[in-house]
């Protein structure tokens, strides 16, 4: 197992073309209604898999390319500039700016996490009875029991979750009736037992080392929605159809909120983009939200199929790597690739053959050098 520009560049390639899935498999609510938002997930999680698995093995078939990847490999190699007879190439280069990149972006990120931190101090704990009483409902008839601070802050642009591992609930100061705050506060409390504020960090986190590549954003994006999605269906899952109008009800509440407070939308919110309960820059996904909670999605037989083929696809993504190939223009020169040679382990002397013919005795340190580390290793019985 071994990472080169060429498993990277694959491992970009592939998981691209799952996120392309994703976003045309997202947009179709057919799909949805059929198979419901949860195969999307699983494609998510696929996606980030095959993104963070960027190794090749000698397994894998390689797939040559005679003109695209050899110029995309001279270009990369191109000396751009010399310093004290240190050739600098635009794979140097482009190392560099992506390392300096990933740190700043990471450190943005923490400058933003700091800034939060600082404005949530100027929230004021909620003490109303009433509305603690809600909450202390909103546990109890969750899965799982955690101790949970409730806050309100006067400039929030809607009600959002905080904390790795005390959740704390900010409410916007604006007055929500007891079934809307029991379903907000559901909400925001099914986000913290989903761990989605790590999810989102880790995310973050991705972004951040891949933040050149623009798909990686769209993926993000994507990721939001779903959790939006996930949250909802948590909180609507035992409930009747009129007690799930009553919580589109709520969010329709929040949007008007939102809408007609537009000016308390603050950049470190926006940002960050924190686990909240709404957000209306996508009607569409608004839309999706409302149609997704008021419809039944029951095929379990295709959910199946589809994991399956999902994750076959995933197989295929990990078996097939593509690497440059150049043509042997010198007479005495050999094309060594896995398709034409291997080496045979004569009790410990490693010959390597062409074409079934014998070429050259080889060192055992020789093997794990490239191109002979792709080529399959007989033994002599």
């Amino acid at each position: 197992m071994s990472l080169s520009v060429f498993s990277f560049i694959t491992a970009l390639i592939w998981s691209n073309i799952f996120i392309i899935i994703l976003s045309i498999l997202k947009n179709q609510n057919k799909f949805i209604s059929l198979f419901s938002f949860k195969p999307l997930i699983f494609l998510i999680i696929i996606c980030i898999i095959r993104l963070i698995f960027m190794f090749e093995t000698n397994h894998m078939i390689v797939i040559r390319s005679y003109n695209i990847f050899p110029n995309i490999i001279d270009l990369f190699n191109k000396t751009i500039f010399i310093i004290y007879d240190y050739k600098f190439s635009i794979l140097n280069i482009f190392i560099c700016i992506w390392i300096s990149g990933t740190i700043i972006c990471i450190f943005a990120y923490i400058k933003e996490l700091i800034k939060l931190k600082s404005v949530l101090k100027n929230s004021k704990p909620i003490k109303n009875p009433n509305t603690i009483k809600i909450l202390n409902n909103v546990i109890s008839n969750s899965n799982k029991v955690y101790k949970t601070s409730i806050f309100e802050l006067d400039f929030i642009p809607s009600p959002m979750v905080y904390g790795f591992f005390t959740p704390k609930i900010y409410l916007p100061k604006f007055h929500f009736s007891d079934e809307e705050l029991y379903y907000i506060l559901s909400h925001e409390y099914y986000h913290f037992l989903n761990r989605d504020i790590w999810i989102k960090l880790f995310m973050h986190i991705i972004c951040s080392i891949f933040w050149f590549n623009p798909f990686i954003h769209i993926l993000k994006t994507n990721l939001i929605h779903m959790l939006e999605i996930r949250c909802d269906n948590k909180v609507i899952s035992d409930k009747t159809e009129n007690e799930k109008i009553k919580y589109l009800e709520s969010i329709m509440t929040v949007l008007k909120y939102q809408l007609s407070n537009k000016y308390l939308l603050n950049n470190t919110f926006e940002r960050l983009n924190n686990i909240v309960f709404f957000k209306n820059k996508n009607t569409s996904n608004i839309e999706q939200r409302f149609n997704i909670a008021t419809k039944s999605y029951r095929n379990k037989k295709f959910d199946i199929i589809l994991y399956i083929s999902i994750f076959i696809l995933f197989i295929i993504s990990n078996i097939y790597i593509i690497q440059p190939a150049y043509e042997c223009t010198e007479p005495n020169a050999y094309s060594i690739n896995p398709e034409n040679s291997y080496i045979l382990n004569n009790n410990g002397t490693y010959e390597i053959y062409i074409d079934n013919k014998f070429v050259a005795n080889i060192k055992e340190s020789e093997l794990k050098k490239e191109p002979l580390s792709y080529l399959k290793i007989k033994n002599i019985k």
